[in-house]
């Protein structure tokens, strides 16, 4: 009887070593998941930032042709050809996809303060195309704020059925609008998260929006 007291304090003492034994092991892992973890989504965004950098200095370069010049008359003229080319794709995309005059506007939902909130934009066109003007709207509980986010900026051709929007300064695409052959009313139009209200309302780094055709009647009088 004796021996059999002893046995029982003692497999319990192994029991609560193992129950210690396991749970540090736990939490052990659990550290390690998430540092390998953090690792991993740091280096996600570094590739990230180092594609941006890449994708902005090729469009840099593809877009600063009327800098470029050289002594050698081959090489500007192969420089010439480049400029034509891109000039009459952006004149092919204007006239394909009626774009001079056009408004384009999208939403995408996000609950901010309740289900009914969402980011709004609006990209109006000038007359020759060359420039248009973006609006951002933040709707909140049904209520789109009074203030709004205006950007003027320039248009220009980036590739087949593809347009950026840039800053007068640069080359850099602040927006890059995406077109579907024969699609008159639809296109894509992605970006990097950088106005004031998208910076105080919506979480993303990476925006994206399906864009419509609006049909504007204007009065004149």
């Amino acid at each position: 009887m004796e021996t059999s007291n002893n046995t029982t304090p003692n497999k319990n003492r192994k029991l609560i070593a193992a129950a210690i034994t396991a749970g540090i092991l736990l939490v052990v892992i659990s550290l390690l998941f998430i540092f390998q973890n953090r690792q991993l989504n740091t280096i996600v965004e570094n590739l990230n930032e180092e594609k941006d950098i890449l994708t902005e200095e090729y469009q840099s370069l593809v877009m600063n042709y009327d800098s470029l010049q050289s002594d050698n008359d081959s090489i500007n003229y192969l420089l010439q050809i480049e400029r034509d080319r891109v000039a009459q794709l952006i004149e092919e995309i204007k006239s394909e996809f009626e774009l001079p005059n056009s408004y384009w506007d999208g939403m995408n939902s996000y609950i901010i303060d309740s289900e009914k909130d969402y980011l709004q934009k609006g990209v109006e066109f000038s007359k020759d195309c060359t420039t248009c003007t973006v609006h951002t709207y933040i709707c909140i509980s049904g209520f789109i704020l009074s203030q709004f986010d205006k950007e003027e900026l320039f248009v220009k051709a980036d590739g087949d059925n593809r347009l950026i929007l840039t800053e007068k300064s640069s080359n850099r695409a602040v927006y890059t609008l995406d077109f579907t052959n024969s699609n008159l009313y639809h296109l894509e139009m992605t970006w990097k998260n950088h106005t004031k209200l998208e910076q105080k309302y919506i979480p993303d780094k990476s925006l994206s929006m399906k864009m419509d055709r609006v049909a504007i009647y204007w009065n004149h009088f």
